[in-house]
This record gives C-alpha cells, sequence and structure tokens, in this order.
C-alpha cells in the first residue's frame, strides 16, 4: 500500500449501518453483527488521486478498503510483458 498518497477525509468513518454503499445489493444482506465487527477494524476515510496505486503486487495487504465511488483496476504483469 502507498500510504502517501492517502489523504484523510475523516478521522471517524462513516457508521456502516447508515454508509450510502449499504444500498447497493452486494452490502443489503450483510448482517448486523458483521457490520459491527467491520466497523471495530477500520480508522479513517481516506481519498486516493485518480491513477494511483493501493497495493502492488506480491507485496502484503495490511489494510481493506470499501470503494465509494470512482474506478477500481486490478493487474498483473508477466514476465512476459
Amino acid at each position: 500500500m502507498l500510504k502517501n498518497k492517502l489523504t484523510e477525509i475523516r478521522a471517524l468513518p462513516t457508521r456502516c449501518g447508515i454508509c450510502p454503499i449499504r444500498e447497493k445489493a452486494l452490502f443489503q444482506v450483510v448482517a448486523d453483527s458483521y457490520l459491527t465487527d467491520a466497523e471495530s477494524r477500520r480508522t479513517a476515510q481516506y481519498r486516493l488521486p485518480a491513477r494511483s496505486h493501493l497495493y502492488q503486487e506480491s507485496a502484503p495487504a495490511a489494510m481493506a478498503y470499501t470503494l465509494y465511488e470512482g474506478w477500481l483496476m486490478l493487474y498483473r504483469t508477466h514476465s512476459d510483458g
């Protein structure tokens, strides 16, 4: 993760129960008990500039993220380019 490009926008993250992402089909069925657990692990909300990397290939992922807006692209670089 390249934390130096992250800009903190909220020290206290949005509560999971009232998060606008919760309205999306994928998250509607998440049990409240899981949301409470997920909330306890969160630290803050950040903004990341376009075309930035959250993780680099082969680097351990120390954090998980919820994407509120924008696009995410996953890619892998192979030995033949």
